[in-house]
């Protein structure tokens, strides 16, 4: 009887243990349902949903004060309700000229260039100019194109034309052709207020997705970097988290109001084979500003030259030159026929003024002058052997091509002098001979050129190489080796040396602290 009841027990312990494990898998299934695994599954039938889950079978809560839908508004779902109805979808056909044989890659056996047709998309932004609407994006969009094609957020399409681009800044202005295009413009914010960690939201159709919103952070201010074609720098870009993908070009990055601050222009997805993730940039709205009236009134936009190569004033050049350091900017050299040389700027001054307003920085200074009418005079507050100087200056249109131009001697070259250079701050030079010249890919005929730099000396620390010029020694050109030496031991014990170098085509000055002993 014993044994029978335990048998009894036993079952009955066993069924109840398999019924409960049976049931949290049912209910497990329910609670993660797998239509999402598949695109094209199809909503459970109401059957499905447990009874005991169903809003009808329990009693509601009392209504809060703060309702679901209250917290799911936000500043981001304000700011994209706002926006996004004013950023448009851009596809674009044209025909670009190409070398690439279609079987056997670029240039194979030098195949003459062909046209061949292309499709590109991007996105665009509406603004409104003396009660005109007009749209914003990218030049590289629209480049080439012989058709453009803008979709509003509503499905409605408008042919539209370039009516003015810039490839500098990667800016293009586009009018919507025909009647009825009523899309609101957007607010251009002030990039300059943007602040580091602040909200950032791109809009704009990646990969052909139309209306996307991503959002991240403004992760940096004032970025520069390589242009993807390797055509020249992008400049003052806004770094942000906020994805950009293909299609994103030429879309708006706007801050938590609503405001833009950028156009959506490049990404870095990769450094030497490693993947990165959160690498995205836009142009500056303010820079955008100041070329827009131009772009549209004129088609393009004519910087301002100025004609110098220069430097920031480090803490060094600055106690050379007895001026304020991290606070204007060095003059390396100053280009022929250009307004720097008809007013008289020479290299090694100091500008520490445009306009009146102080300059900061090489790309301060840039700025201060590019967006300036060309034509227009600005006075240039500078300092020049320790004396302060105002210079007026005509700015003239920046030319297309600019020819290189270093300090270079105005009288008959010299012969190497065959004098053995002295060394200082680990630095050999000798005379620049045709065999030097052919191995450091130097185009001049003469001068002095550094040969050699010692491991972990002043000079290598400095930046210093093999095949860079030294063109002066405390503002005094050099030819030979023997004027190198003349300065070295002219320079009295302890005081530093003041450089003037040529570096890839470009000239520098640098202050070195000299350590050897004369």
């Amino acid at each position: 009887m014993m044994k029978r009841s335990w048998l009894i027990s036993l079952m009955l312990l066993f069924a109840l243990i398999l019924g409960t494990t049976l049931g949290v898998y049912w209910l497990g299934l329910q609670a993660h349902p797998p239509a999402l695994q598949t695109p094209t599954a199809e909503a459970a039938p109401p059957a499905a949903v447990s009874p005991v889950s169903s809003p009808q079978q329990r009693t509601p809560p009392a209504s809060p004060t703060t309702t679901l839908n209250d917290t799911r508004e936000n500043t981001i779902t304000r700011a994209v309700q706002e926006v996004g109805p004013s950023v448009v979808r851009i596809e674009v056909a044209g025909l670009r000229r190409t070398n690439q044989n279609q079987f056997f890659g670029n240039n194979f056996f030098n195949t003459p260039q062909q046209e061949q047709p292309f499709q590109a998309l991007g996105s665009g932004f509406v603004i409104a100019y003396r009660g005109q609407r007009y749209i914003v994006t990218n030049h590289h969009v629209i480049a080439d194109a012989k058709q453009i094609q803008i979709t509003t957020p509503q499905g409605r399409k408008f042919d539209a034309k370039v009516i003015g681009s810039d490839t500098t800044m990667d800016i293009a202005v586009l009018r919507p052709e025909g009647s009825g295009f009523d899309l609101a413009p957007l607010t251009l914010g002030d990039s300059n207020q943007a602040m580091i960690g602040e909200w950032a939201i791109a809009l704009g159709n990646p990969e052909g997705l139309q209306n996307s919103v991503t959002v991240g952070v403004v992760s940096a201010l004032h970025r520069s970097i390589r242009k993807p074609d390797g055509n020249g720098n992008f400049r003052d870009l806004i770094q942000t988290d906020a994805a950009i993908n293909p299609g994103n070009s030429g879309g708006p990055l706007v801050d938590a109001t609503g405001k833009v601050i950028g156009v959506n222009v490049a990404i870095i997805r990769q450094v030497q084979g490693i993947p990165l993730e959160g690498l995205n940039f836009a142009i500056a709205i303010n820079d955008v500003k100041q070329i827009l009236p131009q772009l549209i009134e004129r088609g393009k936009f004519q910087r301002a030259f100025l004609g110098i190569t220069m430097q920031p004033v480090t803490p060094d050049l600055a106690q050379h030159f007895g001026v304020s350091p991290n606070r204007g900017v060095l003059i390396d050299d100053v280009l022929s026929d250009t307004p720097a040389a008809r007013a008289g700027l020479k290299p090694g001054d100091v500008i520490e003024s445009v306009g009146g307003q102080p300059v900061a920085s090489p790309k301060d200074l840039q700025s201060k002058i590019t967006f300036r009418p060309v034509g227009s005079q600005v006075t240039i507050g500078l300092i020049r052997d320790g004396r302060p100087l105002s210079v007026t200056v005509t700015l003239m249109a920046k030319p297309a091509k600019l020819a290189q131009a270093g300090v270079q001697p105005r009288t008959a070259p010299a012969q190497p002098s065959g004098t053995a250079a002295l060394e200082r701050d680990g630095i050999t030079v000798a005379d620049l001979t045709p065999e030097l010249a052919q191995q450091f890919g130097i185009s001049a005929v003469q001068g002095v050129v550094i040969i050699k730099v010692k491991s972990s000396s002043v000079a290598a620390l400095a930046g210093l190489r093999p095949g860079d010029r030294v063109l002066e020694i405390n503002r005094t050109p050099l030819r030979t080796v023997s004027d190198w030496n003349r300065q070295i031991q002219k320079t009295p014990k302890g005081e530093g040396l003041f450089l003037t170098i040529q570096q890839r085509g470009s000239p520098y000055r640098i202050y070195l602290t000299l350590q050897s002993s004369h």
